[in-house]
């Protein structure tokens, strides 16, 4: 199986996260620089994409955003995890309940919510669903 080339290049994050000032990330060697971009392309190319949106600035953005965030350790497990479990300790009493809050940008694997704001005018509604029927 082949990897996809990253959308964004560690060149093209470093520019983009300089102008936001994101100093933390360049405390990071190339080598993680390109596999937090790698992981970040992965989990956006999985999502649901408008047809023929062609490659805009705003996904790459995306990238990078995403990328910054697993350069601080986030990922999407501990988001899932911190999104689905409450725990309380009333009394030397511990509980555990599900939040009821919905993340749809956690619960499409994506940590950052920057990143989701830059992702989801580009989304196709997951809501509508098209029959499309062959003669």
């Amino acid at each position: 199986m082949q990897l996809p080339t990253p959308r964004v290049t560690v060149a093209e994050a470093d520019s983009y996260l300089r102008l936001i000032d994101a100093r933390d990330w360049f405390n990071h060697p190339i080598g993680n620089k390109e596999q937090y971009l790698m992981e970040a392309t992965l989990i956006i190319d999985t999502l649901a994409f408008s047809d023929d949106i062609g490659e805009p600035d705003q996904i790459k953005w995306a990238v990078c955003e995403q990328a910054l965030d697993f350069s601080r350790g986030r990922t999407t497990q501990q988001e899932v995890d911190d999104l689905m479990v409450e725990a309380t300790t009333i009394a030397g009493n511990h509980t555990a309940s599900y939040r009821s809050i919905d993340q749809e940008h956690t619960r499409n694997g994506i940590t950052s919510f920057r990143a989701w704001g830059l992702l989801s005018p580009f989304l196709r509604d997951t809501d509508e669903i098209v029959f499309i029927r062959g003669d």
